[in-house]
């Protein structure tokens, strides 16, 4: 069975809940800011290590027709790698 979602972690410096909308969450790397769909997106917030943390899935098809959310999800990806 192929995968229908990415799940990925965020950290605080991942997530840019200020200018999030009641339609879109927010994601931030480096200097630049995309926004997903919460229609098609989940967000779930996790306490780990009195930290807040989250994890967002986000379907398949959005990231394959999407460049910007496709290099988000890489970029950020590759950070978490980097951080375990």
């Amino acid at each position: 069975m192929s995968k229908i979602f990415e799940r990925i972690a965020l950290n605080g410096s991942n997530r840019f809940e200020a200018v999030e909308t009641s339609k879109a969450y927010a994601l931030k790397i480096r200097n630049e800011i995309c926004f997903i769909p919460k229609e098609h997106c989940k967000m779930f917030e996790l306490d780990y290590d009195n930290q807040i943390k989250w994890i967002v899935e986000i379907p398949i098809w959005l990231i394959e027709r999407n460049e910007k959310i496709n290099e988000f999800v890489n970029l950020i990806n590759q950070e978490n790698e980097n951080r375990s």
